[in-house]
């Protein structure tokens, strides 16, 4: 057998590093973890984020996005909260038809003849375009999607929250620039988030939903410049992206800190 080297564009070349950058910060956040089986959850997630970025097909793309996307999932279930299984099953469900539409979409875009190669949907068919579209901005949290972000941070460990507020929107928004770049409804949709983003991080009191909604504004800066199209535009959204992976981990960090050192989650408290 012959190995194909993997050949990575300029965004994956850039987020590999952040996101191995992030499971290091997320490993040291945790250090007070004894379960062998959080930790294990948390390589896995970020290799199939990894595995994301590096995917050059269609098939090996969504197996990893499988993966990616029931990671989250096992963190809460292991985190053992008393509102997190219903967190995690309502993530799931929505995670479940995300897939659905992908797979849906992928369908089409084979049988009109498309390229089983992972890539641009400008030559798709536009059912096709919107079946993926609306699967990727599920995943990547973006109005009117964005219900399970806020939820699924705070239902986890002060130290886990880091991953699932970052991993799973910043492959979501890699996937929608690889894809779907140039869409007009992306810029609408991502000026959208970030406006509501803000105004409930300014409204929130518990401290892990106020860092996802903050985390939830600014990918939606990131979403409505890939809307754009423009080179200029695609390159302030991959520096964007590069400073939500590690602006937010730092804004995780710092709550699980003040969370574990204080017993205290609310800025009232």
């Amino acid at each position: 057998a012959q190995l194909v080297p993997i050949q990575l564009n300029a965004l994956a070349l850039v987020l590999c590093p952040a996101l191995a950058l992030l499971a290091l910060l997320a490993t040291l956040a945790n250090l007070h973890v004894r379960e062998n089986g959080r930790h294990m959850a948390s390589f896995v997630y970020v290799a199939s984020a990894l595995g994301v970025l590096c995917s050059q097909s269609w098939l090996r793309f969504l197996v990893f996005w499988e993966l990616m996307t029931l990671m989250p999932v096992v963190l809460v279930w292991l985190d053992g909260h008393a509102g997190g299984g219903a967190a995690g099953y309502r993530f799931l469900c929505l995670q479940a038809v995300g897939m659905l539409l992908l797979v849906s979409g992928l369908a089409l875009l084979l049988q009109s003849g498309g390229d089983p190669a992972f890539g641009s949907l400008a030559a798709a068919p536009p059912a096709a375009q919107w079946l993926m579209l609306s699967g990727f901005l599920m995943s990547a949290a973006v109005l009117p999607f964005h219900a399970w972000l806020p939820e699924l941070c705070s239902q986890t460990s002060p130290g886990g929250a880091l991953l699932p507020g970052v991993v799973t929107i910043t492959s979501a928004t890699y996937a929608l620039a690889q894809t779907c770049a140039g869409h007009e409804a992306l810029t609408v949709l991502g000026l959208a988030t970030t406006l509501y983003g803000l105004v409930r991080a300014a409204m929130a009191d518990e401290l892990r939903r106020l860092a996802a909604w903050a985390t939830l504004a600014q990918n939606g800066l990131v979403v409505a410049a890939l809307g754009l199209g423009t080179p200029d535009a695609l390159a302030g959204a991959m520096l964007l992206s590069v400073g939500l992976v590690l602006s937010a981990a730092l804004m995780f960090m710092g709550v699980g800190a003040v969370v574990l050192g204080t017993g205290r989650g609310h800025l009232h408290e």
